[in-house]
């Protein structure tokens, strides 16, 4: 569109002492339809220009009245086409039938809205929010938000989900406990009756071994062939799991051959010499057999197990068998203090951005209050003091999530720092000394920001 004609949109606009958000639920659009129009990135249809028209008051002609030669007017709507063409998926919202609205922009941001529950898709990540009412008519929020540093969940009574590097913590009626970080998080299925018939059958081979070896050294005394002779029967000892292990997981490689192959030669070659016989020699052709059994099962267990997924294994660090160090603790109680500080700043300017919104509506309410001047003077004043207070009120917003992500920081680093201190019998900070944050508080900026809002609204346009 025409630059001309966007900055007359723009004046007009101010002249009528509407805000973007103002004019776009006039128009039943979306407020960055018309930052589209202002900036003339786009253009607005026949039905918006005499909706303009009419609610401007002036003429189609004024309101496109432009000094531009044809030529140059073709090629801008040639050219503004070709954009359109490109960003076709990314286009400005249109209502759905469910009266969900969609929006994106030109910079790879997405939008959707169904009244008050919002998803915003950008670079930086996913953010949900849904918005409920509690009994008694309270408003609750519950959001999700999806980014590189992890998933964070926060429900409506305030109780939050954190996952991310440093494992996962759960915060409750404002206690955090750690699922899974430092401390290791293991979990240990009820053993199976196949299991348990193995380890039975181990420790009873175990002890008949022991107890063969000992009768065959006691009655055998002919030149203590017993004792010679007798001790490989203790190569059963690691054959009989790994069999049981074997038929379990259907893996022929999982039984421990080399194992039997070097018992059975053991037995004969000793057992020869006792009757006069070289076993050594022939038999050590039993070998021999080790590489062509693991050739020969290898690509059957291949076979068997073809279909099988791979399976992505995660190993946590169990910190229960660390050796405290003090260095360590350290670094988690300087964790804890950045924690703590990155807080109190992020709430500083919190506050100072709320002081800032509360000057923004009182000079808009003044601005109002003023009915000096001509009328267009006074449009002008109202819709300067409205985007001064709506610039206030997103940086109240942006301030009020840095608070939250610091509060999430500052829990998880204290329960980390306590986690470490009790798995090592050191003595942990009280809960009294936990740090708490009023469950109002991380909605304190939004709520000023929509009361100023509200009451805003209900002041009477001037006349």
């Amino acid at each position: 569109m025409n630059i001309e004609i966007a900055n007359r949109l723009v004046e007009l606009r101010k002249k009528s002492g509407l805000s973007q958000e103002e004019l776009a639920a006039k128009l039943g659009l979306s407020r960055q339809a018309v930052s589209k129009w202002e900036r003339a990135e786009a253009s607005p249809d026949t039905d918006n220009l005499i909706c303009l028209a009419k609610l401007y008051g002036v003429s189609l002609d004024d309101l496109l009245d432009t000094d531009q030669s044809v030529d140059d007017i073709a090629r801008n709507a040639k050219e503004q086409s070709k954009a359109e063409e490109k960003a076709a998926p990314k286009d400005e919202a249109k209502p759905n039938e469910g009266g969900a609205a969609a929006s994106s922009s030109n910079h790879g941001k997405i939008h959707l809205e169904d009244g008050d529950d919002k998803i915003d898709i950008d670079l930086s990540g996913i953010n949900v929010n849904v918005n409920s009412t509690k009994a008694g008519g309270e408003k609750a929020s519950s959001s999700t938000t999806v980014d590189n540093k992890g998933i964070h969940t926060v429900d409506k009574n305030g109780n939050t989900v954190d996952i991310d590097d440093k494992g996962i913590h759960i915060t409750r009626d404002g206690k955090t406990t750690v699922v899974n970080g430092d401390s290791g998080y293991h979990h240990h299925d009820k053993k199976s009756a196949f299991s348990i018939v193995s380890d039975v059958a181990t420790a009873t081979i175990s002890l008949l071994c022991v107890a063969a070896y000992l009768l065959m050294g006691f009655l055998l005394t002919d030149k203590n062939v017993g004792w010679q002779v007798g001790w490989p029967v203790f190569f059963l000892i690691p054959i009989v799991p790994t069999l049981f292990e074997a038929i379990k997981t259907k893996r022929f490689c999982t039984f421990c051959f080399p194992c039997l192959v070097a018992g059975v030669y053991l037995f004969l070659g000793m057992y020869g010499n006792y009757i006069g016989v070289n076993f050594w020699h022939p038999w050590w052709l039993l070998f021999i057999s080790i590489p062509v059994y693991y050739c020969i099962f290898s690509p059957i267990d291949s076979l068997i197990h073809r279909n099988e997924e791979k399976k992505c294994v995660y190993t946590f660090h169990n910190g229960d068998h660390d050796e405290f160090s003090e260095e360590k603790e350290e670094d988690l109680k300087e964790e804890v203090d950045d924690a703590k500080s990155d807080l109190d700043e992020a709430k500083q300017e919190l506050n100072a951005d709320l002081e800032e919104l509360k000057a923004c509506e009182q000079a808009l309410n003044a601005a109002k209050a003023n009915s000096s001047g001509s009328r267009d003077d006074y449009n002008e004043r109202v819709a300067n003091a409205k985007d001064d207070h709506d610039d206030a009120a997103d940086e109240v917003r942006r301030d009020t999530a840095e608070v939250q992500e610091a509060t999430r920081a500052y829990r998880k680093a204290w329960a980390a720092y306590c986690d470490y201190l009790r798995r090592h019998g050191k003595e942990a900070p009280s809960e009294d000394d936990a740090p708490s944050v009023d469950p109002t508080q991380d909605s304190s900026a939004n709520s000023t920001a929509g009361a100023v809002d509200a009451e805003i609204s209900d002041k009477p346009k001037a006349k």
